[in-house]
């Protein structure tokens, strides 16, 4: 019973979540009505994969903002951005799962000379 409620309760929570992002967009529009619809769109990131932490408090993003992919941390209490993860020498993440609630693991991909492709490397 517990761990439905808990399931319940992260269902909940990204709901809410997902709907104040919603709104935030509305409103953003309605106060610049020179932007167009296509344009707003245009700005939003390219999301890949989203993914609750173990006990339900956070969510992961990962998501390509200028031509790197990154893993956004936000906590879901707070609805406040709490870190960016990104590799900082060679190669992006590829994917990310959450180990505990304070501990993630990331695959690498990388791209090849003369490749448009990314491969995972590690």
């Amino acid at each position: 019973v517990g761990n439905v409620s808990n399931k319940i309760s992260i269902m909940s929570r990204w709901f809410f979540f997902l709907v104040a992002v919603c709104l935030n967009l509305n409103l953003f529009a309605v106060q610049n009505p020179s932007f167009s619809n296509i344009a707003n769109f245009s700005k939003i990131p390219d999301v890949y994969s989203v993914k609750i932490s173990p006990d339900g408090s956070m969510i992961g993003i990962l998501r390509k903002i200028e031509d790197e992919r990154i893993v956004s941390i936000i906590d879901l209490e707070t609805s406040s951005h709490i870190e960016d993860h990104k590799f900082i020498k060679k190669g992006q993440i590829g994917d990310f799962e959450w180990l505990s609630n304070k501990r993630l693991i990331f695959s690498r991909v990388t791209t090849f000379s003369g490749e448009n492709r990314l491969y995972p490397s590690g």
